[in-house]
């Protein structure tokens, strides 16, 4: 940008120019005042170190694209490798050859061997020293040694209480042989009894009461199996015994939700759930929202009713002095032609101002000068 040319001349018949001559010069300074202070359209910036504040290289923007938002910086790789430091549990898949190792050996408790189990000869248990004389029907007695069972197999038939069959191997349990006399206090627990072992038939009518079903004695898995999707319950409103209720009886039974309980949610409550927009959020109260104190941005004036009339009647006025006295001041300056001068006056809307050519017809004068000039000068024309 060069430096403004401040050589105004007079104007023919406008004697009084001097004002715009003086005011023209101190805009000049201004705007040359103005360019000094900016720095050239090619100057640069250096890029941020680790040390200096500066611009972001494409190489440091490329980098921050690729960390993930809300990352935190991960402990040292030695620290990360420690198993010492590690949480949680591994699976024995995981550990090479675990899973088959552990397969190959027999658990602690209550093992299960295949094959021939050969004990080694004087081996001590419990104080017992064992001898391999027992072969498949004898049985280890307490002194260590091997031996027949003693009285031969038993014979099939009635025993009393038990039926013996199948050549002495099964044994089974007379109906009404085991009375309450029989059993022993708290001898017949659940481990005791084998699933299903206990049907209805061999329940004596009015065997079963409050009073001898333990608390907690009864599981679901004793239960009455439920059909699918239904939930034990009476629906009846009255007491009754219990039902298997459907989903839809269910929830008729459950009170709707309020401000204050919980509860299930209401077709309405539903439908004014759905017009929520997602992630919606609460607004401010209306007054809040009206008061013109809290809003933000700007406003163009097409949008403010009568503001342009408002501002064209109440706008500055320009004040024009005759060779230093001031003649008045008014929002517009008229332009009369002189002798030997003629004006051609054009408004120009896209520049926002009236172009006024001052023209000789005749005589000496001075070059024309255009509004804009007197606008550097004298600030806004009234309706320029």
């Amino acid at each position: 940008m060069s430096a403004v040319n401040r050589n105004v001349p007079a104007y023919g018949s406008l004697d009084d120019s001097e004002p715009i001559r003086s005011n023209f010069n101190t805009i000049a300074n201004e705007l040359d005042a103005l360019e000094t202070s900016k720095a050239a359209a090619s100057h640069t910036h250096p890029d941020a170190t680790t040390s200096v504040a500066g611009f972001m290289s494409a190489a440091d923007k490329a980098k921050l694209d690729n960390v993930a938002a809300g990352a935190t910086a991960n402990a040292t790789d030695a620290q990360l490798r420690d198993r010492s430091t590690h949480t949680g549990e591994q699976a024995q898949s995981t550990v090479a050859n675990l899973v088959a190792d552990l397969a190959a050996k027999a658990p602690l408790v209550s093992p299960t061997f295949t094959g021939t189990v050969t004990l080694p000869a004087g081996q001590v248990v419990n104080g017992v020293t064992l001898t391999n004389a027992g072969g498949t029907t004898n049985f280890l007695r307490a002194d260590g040694a091997y031996a027949a069972p003693p009285g031969g197999a038993v014979t099939d038939g009635d025993k009393g209480d038990i039926t013996v069959s199948g050549s002495g191997s099964v044994w089974s349990i007379d109906n009404d042989a085991v009375t309450t006399a029989k059993i022993a206090a708290a001898a017949v627990d659940a481990t005791k009894i084998a699933s299903n072992a206990v049907i209805a038939v061999k329940i004596a009518a009015s065997a079963v009461t409050n009073t001898k079903i333990g608390g907690g004695a009864v599981s679901n898995a004793k239960l009455a199996d439920a059909p699918a999707n239904t939930i034990k319950g009476n629906n009846t409103g009255a007491a009754a015994a219990p039902s298997d209720l459907t989903p839809t009886q269910v929830t008729a039974m459950l009170d709707t939700a309020t401000t204050s309980l919980k509860g299930l949610m209401s077709d309405a409550d539903k439908a004014k759930l759905d017009g929520v927009a997602l992630g919606a959020t609460a607004n401010s109260s209306d007054a809040t929202l009206l008061n013109r104190a809290n809003h933000t941005g700007t406003q163009t004036a097409t949008t403010i009713s009568d503001f342009t009339a408002s501002v064209q009647a109440t706008n500055a006025r320009v004040t024009v002095e005759n060779n230093g006295t001031v003649v008045g001041a008014r929002r517009a300056i008229n332009f009369i032609p002189g002798t030997n001068v003629s004006l051609t006056i054009a408004d120009d809307a896209a520049n926002e101002e009236v172009d006024v050519t001052i023209n000789a017809s005749g005589g000496s004068v001075s070059p024309a000068i255009s509004a804009a000039a007197l606008k550097l000068a004298y600030g806004n024309f009234g309706g320029l």
